[in-house]
């Protein structure tokens, strides 16, 4: 519930706000937007071998899980970032 407030709250000021950015600027954003990727990747990856132990820990699960998502909630703000200020 708190999380579809903030993706609510975070995408509202992302619509109003203009982004004002210079090349350099966004080179370095999408630098972070590719580790990023990079990272749920891995986090995929490790959600993978750890369901796929003998008797996986399902609290272990569910943290990487939920860590995983925010990892990609944060690449796709960033990218939203990246968008915008490409069409402006």
């Amino acid at each position: 519930m708190a999380l579809k407030s903030i993706e609510r709250t975070t995408t509202q000021s992302f619509e109003e706000d203009e982004i004002d950015m210079n090349s350099h600027d966004r080179v370095r954003l999408k630098k972070v937007v590719d580790k990023l990727e990079k990272s749920v990747a891995e986090m995929d990856v490790a959600i993978l071998y750890l369901s796929s132990a003998r008797k996986p820990n399902h609290q272990d699960l569910k943290d990487m899980h939920f860590a995983r998502d925010h990892i990609e909630h944060s690449k796709v703000i960033l990218t939203g970032c990246l968008d915008r200020s490409d069409e402006l």
